[in-house]
């Protein structure tokens, strides 16, 4: 399938397209988002609000182009509709969600914001800046409630700054996206990876504070379909809230596919067209795993806080479980060795994209391999190398080979410093892996770490086959659904 690149426009803002353009296109009264404890919010309502919020903010509050406003709370319908007030205002949004451990601190540092909006305005600390709450019964709401429905978005350029994302982890740091940006990403989400109409719903609880998220949220707006957004909830009441809204699309993370394998979902499942995934490593096994048990094909996106969700994506068709995919329409993929040029296909090295608004190449920090079809296979994190005996191993190999035997559940590989008969003066570090079980594992765990070093062996170079297996009973996690490595060392002795 051949598609183009959204065209670019030397003006434009990206909640007008979103908002205004959607409304003159499908009408007034579409569905637009819903919520278990707000009910439904159609497009002309969704318009009504941002354009209030805007107005607030450029009249009241002073708010001009370009000042940094921060929006933090859930994933609500009211974070949405402030989120594109400040974009039709022409301020730069910055949606937080400190759930996903972004200190606060770091985030004002970076951003030096004007303003904050917050969903509970008392739980944010004295921050030298003004706080204003926003929701029901909100100071916020009590001053968009004197607000006009209309208002004239501000006329912001294509390149103009928009919203600044930050990303969770070891890592954390802002992405600053333009208008075009954020419209070029809705579009090809909406057409590459979701495939909407405009009477579809998705049901997801990814917060438009993450690169995910957003560009999901942006792509159901740019299709002109309905967002169901739902806090973090357990697998078994999402499965629930699934047949609740007649969801088509369900749109969350691989942590979240993994737990809802574990819950029964008969009859649940029925409505839905699709299954999109994104925000972390999916896996070979968890595919397999989910076609077996549910009988849909994965869709995994791929992102990067810099260059927002979907610049890689798998099609449903073409997939290869285990890979994330081929390039987008408009973007280039290429891997290279360390010396800065392209290797050859299926040969590891660093991953880098190229895209219609990016300035050459952008290296992502992962690890992969692109085969002869375009195929891009992830083996993890540049900087989570470990140095084994002389050698550089990559923990995501090692953890992609193991998460395939049918007795794994989870697994994951560290480097742990260990001392020989000789003493301290002879310590090395050793290839670990930590591994939990599928509930229909064999009762035998000392037969089956036997059984899983030569199931390593026969997959793996002899440097990349751990030294010591181990059984555990649970992972830890850090708050965006990957395994904590660091907790992890210090939850279980050395070897």
């Amino acid at each position: 399938m051949t598609l183009s690149i959204t065209p670019v426009r030397s003006r434009l803002n990206v909640a007008t397209e979103l908002l205004d353009a959607v409304v003159r296109r499908l009408g007034l009264d579409r569905p637009a988002l819903a919520s278990p404890h707000r009910g439904l919010i159609t497009y002309l309502d969704l318009l009504g609000r941002a354009n209030r919020v805007a107005s607030v903010l450029t009249g009241e509050l002073s708010v001009r182009p370009g000042d940094r406003v921060i929006v933090l709370g859930g994933t609500t319908s009211d974070t949405v509709s402030t989120l594109l007030g400040v974009l039709k205002a022409g301020g730069v949004a910055v949606p937080v969600d400190l759930a996903r451990g972004v200190p606060l601190d770091e985030i004002l540092r970076h951003t030096e914001p004007t303003l904050v909006l917050a969903e509970n305005p008392e739980t944010v600390p004295d921050i030298g800046v003004p706080v204003l709450g926003y929701g029901l019964g909100s100071d916020l709401a009590t001053r968009m409630s004197r607000q006009p429905h209309g208002f004239p978005a501000a006329d912001t350029a294509a390149d103009a700054p928009a919203v600044i994302t930050f990303a969770a982890g070891k890592h954390p740091g802002p992405a600053v996206h333009r208008h075009a940006d954020l419209l070029d990403a809705a579009t090809r989400f909406d057409r590459q990876a979701l495939r909407l109409a405009a009477d579809e719903c998705v049901v997801t609880d990814q917060h438009p504070a993450g690169q995910y998220g957003l560009t999901a949220l942006l792509a159901v707006l740019h299709a002109g379909a309905c967002a169901v957004l739902l806090p973090k909830v357990g697998a078994g009441e999402l499965v629930g809230l699934i047949p609740r809204y007649r969801a088509n699309v369900l749109l969350t993370d691989p942590d979240n596919y993994r737990e809802l394998l574990g819950v029964p979902t008969t009859g649940a499942l029925g409505g839905l067209r699709a299954c999109v995934s994104g925000a972390g490593t999916l896996g070979k096994a968890t595919w397999d795993a989910w076609y077996s048990r549910t009988g849909f094909r994965l869709v995994d996106a791929f992102g990067t806080n810099q260059l927002l969700c979907g610049v890689i994506i798998s099609d449903p068709v073409t997939v290869r479980p285990g890979s994330v995919g081929q390039a987008a329409a408009g973007w280039q993929v290429r891997v290279l060795d360390s010396a800065g040029n392209a290797c050859p296909p299926c040969a590891p090295g660093r991953l880098a994209l190229r895209g219609p608004r990016t300035d050459g190449w952008v290296p992502t920090g992962d690890l992969a391999a692109v085969d002869a079809e375009g195929h891009v296979w992830l083996d993890g994190r540049t900087e989570n190398l470990l140095a084994i005996g002389g050698y550089l191993v990559s923990p995501g190999v090692v953890e992609t080979v193991l998460a395939q035997h049918p007795a794994v559940q989870e697994v994951a590989v560290l480097a742990r410093r260990c001392a020989t008969n000789q003493g301290a003066a002879a310590e090395h570090d050793m290839l670990c892996a930590y591994v939990t079980l599928r509930p229909d594992a064999p009762a035998s765990v000392e037969r089956l770490r036997v059984e899983l070093g030569h199931f390593a062996g026969s997959k793996l170079a002899g440097h990349e086959v751990p030294a010591r297996i181990q059984v555990v009973d649970s992972m830890p996690h850090t708050v965006s659904g990957v395994v904590d490595r660091p907790l992890l060392a210090e939850l279980i002795p050395y070897p």
